[in-house]
């Protein structure tokens, strides 16, 4: 259990997406690993699908927050103790958690800039404090002790100082959650110390945000509306369920069938994600709650992941507003507990064969970095050796084209030196061996509306935000998190310009690597998708 489930624990015991029926399994599944010990856990993700959470290091000696784009888990480090966790993450790579000071005996919040070090934010006079929460401007929310340790208050750290956001009466409070406009969730215990509520603070005043007609609750996450989830009890304390707070009050999500659920994190589009027991109690299943309905997330998992027959994810922990979900499961194989990212749903597949709702293997955005040319080498599986495809997408999301590299797979070249053109339109490849210019899209070109899918959907380009199946894989070259993004991974959408150029057929193996070679101008990007489907 996390330390805030179980000081929760603790102090209780003192846009839509898809209709019912249809079929959803969309999501690609990648296991994020673990920092040499045999567990991660899941904590947050951000719109580029940069994650956050804490794994444990070789040896499994102690766990250790990471930060994780790009098919590699880095380890953040502690402020002098054995252990960290990373908590949340913003846009820009930053990540909020707390750490054990050295000697074990106090924990303090730090911020650990994208590229940098961790930053200890002090407390509010105490001992102790945690960071749970941040937003994109790099203001945190959490909890920290007061002088004398007398009490722990929900905080809002912003421009280096720390302010005591209090409580709705008593002595404890936590904020778990903050939005672009500095509004905080969490909870706090009202007069008396008799129970711990959700709250929303919001420009300078703390509301109760109620239950569902029990004791207690908690807000875990809040979006850009001030839309809160989290979990309360319900009527005579009989369970825990999850809610949905709005203008119109809270609303309860219901259960998977079993007995509990909560809600830990919710996006822009008011999607929900968290962890229900299913019927009979017989299991405790991650869950996606969209348009009305809550499903469990693992069947959303596309059947072309190697790993789903073996993960069952337990736990919804985080989503973006580009709809990464990051979760928590195991796998029956190892017995292991580890941290997944689930891409965003694919929408079809522009320029490319229809394959329906088969996901890729493998979807990642490569960015041109400064300096001498980039070379990413990036791992995946397949479940079989076999035939496939690939499709390359240049200039993707609105950044320049990419008109000068190469791109091999298995050592076998897809894309060489001399493929590359500068014309709107794109052929395609016939065969493994041949070539035939890579286009770059034309940046004049009419952009559209976006699509209904969302603001990072485009117009005349499907899957716009898909996620792939990046396994291990290192950025030659390139250094820090940038280099292989998922798809949108921190640019602007497209918005309907045409940007597919290539189509090529490849023969997988079950152990697949990808060469990618960048030498054109920075800030250029291209797309990369692994089909194992023939198209």
């Amino acid at each position: 259990m996390n330390a805030r489930a179980a000081l929760l624990g603790a102090l209780l015991a003192a846009a839509p997406l898809f209709a019912r029926g249809q079929n959803a399994a969309t999501y690609t599944l990648t296991d994020l690993g673990t920092l040499g010990g045999t567990y991660s856990e899941a904590r947050g993700v951000n719109a580029s699908g940069q994650s956050t959470g804490d794994a444990y290091i070789t040896g499994n000696i102690a766990p250790h927050a990471f930060f994780y784009a790009a098919g590699t888990m880095q380890d953040l480090g502690t402020l002098g103790g054995s252990t960290s966790y990373g908590n949340a993450i913003n846009a820009g790579g930053e990540v909020a958690g707390y750490s054990f000071m050295p000697g074990d005996q106090t924990v303090q919040a730090y911020l650990h800039p994208n590229g940098g070090a961790l930053r200890q934010l002090g407390t509010l006079g105490g001992s102790n404090s945690i960071a749970y929460g941040i937003n994109d401007a790099g203001q945190i929310t959490g909890d920290a002790s007061l002088t004398g340790d007398s009490a722990v208050h929900a905080f809002l750290y912003a421009h280096g100082q720390m302010q005591d956001l209090g409580t709705l009466g008593g002595t404890y409070s936590a904020g778990y959650g903050v939005n672009s406009a500095g509004q905080v969730t969490g909870y706090a215990y009202i007069a008396g110390n008799v129970a711990a509520h959700a709250f929303l603070y919001s420009t300078g005043v703390m509301t109760d945000l109620g239950t569902l007609g029990g004791s207690s609750s908690s807000g875990s996450g809040i979006n850009a509306a001030g839309q809160v989830t989290g979990y309360s009890y319900t009527a005579a304390n009989a369970a825990t369920h999850a809610f949905l707070y709005s203008d119109v009050g809270m609303k309860d999500l219901g259960t998977l069938g079993g007995t509990s659920s909560a809600g830990d994190s919710i996006n822009a589009a008011g999607q929900v994600v968290g962890y229900s027991d299913t019927a009979g109690d017989a299991a405790r299943h991650g869950f996606l709650y969209a348009n009305g309905v809550m499903i469990d997330i693992n069947t959303l998992v596309a059947p072309s992941s190697p790993i789903a027959p073996y993960v069952t994810l337990e736990e919804g922990r985080a989503i973006s507003d580009t709809g990464f979900i990051l979760a928590d499961g195991l796998d029956a194989r190892t017995g292991e507990r580890h941290a997944y990212l689930l891409g965003p749903p694919l929408q079809g597949i522009s320029d490319c064969a229809h394959i329906g709702d088969v996901g890729p293997l493998f979807d990642a955005v490569f960015d041109r970095q400064a300096g001498p040319p980039d070379t990413y080498h990036v791992s995946f599986e397949a479940p079989n050796a076999e035939s496939g495809f690939v499709c390359i997408d240049n200039g993707v999301n609105g950044n320049p084209s990419v008109t000068s590299g190469s791109i091999a797979l298995n050592g076998k070249s897809i894309v060489a030196p001399n493929d590359w053109a500068h014309a709107h339109d794109a052929p395609r490849i016939g065969g493994e061996t041949a070539h035939r210019a890579i286009h770059a899209h034309d940046p004049r070109a009419r952009r559209g509306p976006d699509s209904p899918g969302g603001p990072d959907g485009a117009h005349g380009q499907g899957d716009p935000a898909g996620a792939g199946k990046g396994g291990s894989g290192d950025a030659g070259n390139s250094t820090g998190p940038g280099g292989a993004q998922p798809p949108g991974g921190g640019h602007p959408p497209n918005n309907g310009a045409h940007e597919s150029s290539l189509q090529a057929s490849v023969a997988l193996l079950v152990e697949n690597r990808l060469t990618v070679t960048l030498a054109s101008k920075p800030g250029s990007a291209i797309r990369v998708r692994v089909f194992a489907a023939a198209p």
